[in-house]
């Protein structure tokens, strides 16, 4: 699937269903892995790096809060704690709308401000991609 509206925000990486809902993949979820609050840095310590490398390699997999605690960057643990709900998230419905709706509905915006600017981009490309008109006030409380 191609998308020419916002290239860099992964959707060309989320797939349709039967009915033309976007389901989050394995891809999309490494394409936010290389985001660059998550990304490995020159600083970044050994643990850190080998994190970063086995969700790359299996994006669903479960991380104990312990493997979290060995990082010794506190801002880069955090930058997973919070990537590892909005994962939890976008992956427990079947399709990215349904998350959306369900964080919209519940209110469930506790992300730092670069997910909610993502979750901006997927709404209004998916609005846009069918032709919908939801995206005029979605509650984003950043």
């Amino acid at each position: 699937m191609t998308h020419p509206l916002w290239p860099t925000c992964g959707y060309s990486l989320l797939t349709p269903n039967e009915a033309g809902h976007l389901v989050v993949t394995d891809d999309f979820l490494r394409f936010l892995l290389e985001r660059p609050e998550l990304a490995p840095i020159a600083s970044s310590c050994a643990a850190e790096v080998a994190l970063h490398h086995s969700l790359v390699e299996q994006p669903r997999r479960e991380v104990p809060a312990q493997e979290l605690a060995e990082l010794q960057d506190k801002d880069a643990a955090d930058n997973y704690a919070v990537w590892l709900r909005f994962r939890q998230r976008i992956t427990t419905l079947p399709t990215l709308e349904a998350s959306y709706i369900a964080c919209s509905k519940a209110r469930a915006w506790m992300y730092h401000r670069c997910w909610c600017n993502t979750s901006r981009t997927f709404c209004c490309a998916m609005c846009w991609a069918k032709r919908l008109r939801l995206c005029k006030r979605v509650p984003l409380r950043c």
